[in-house]
């Protein structure tokens, strides 16, 4: 999974992944610290890339099931802000507009 995948690299994921997992800034809440949420988890909480594609709640898997992440400076700060807000809908490319948004057979924006 490639978000698991930048945890590891200690880089951002691409904006699809960014979309999907709340790392946008969609809401106020800084992706830097949502960002270092998913790094704690993974890394020092045990949580899968696995969990992170099945869940149906990533604020309740990432800040209810983990210990490590509840010690983060961030972590009052992105609860504050809501949590994460994310997405589960694939955003693409037109290849003919560049538009990139979520479409699954003509662009809202060509038509093509």
């Amino acid at each position: 999974m490639e978000l698991v995948k930048a945890i590891e690299e200690n880089i951002f994921p691409s904006i699809d992944v960014m979309s999907r997992f709340g790392l946008t800034g969609y809401g106020g809440t800084n992706p830097l610290d949502i960002f270092e949420c998913y790094r704690t988890a993974v890394k020092k909480d045990g949580i899968t890339a696995q969990q992170l594609e099945e869940t149906s709640n990533l604020n309740e898997l990432i800040f209810t099931t983990t210990f490590h992440v509840k010690n983060l400076d961030c972590y009052e700060r992105v609860l504050q802000r809501g949590g994460i807000k994310f997405t589960r809908n694939i955003y693409k490319e037109c290849p003919n507009c560049k538009f990139y948004g979520t479409f699954t057979r003509d662009c809202p924006n060509c038509g093509e």
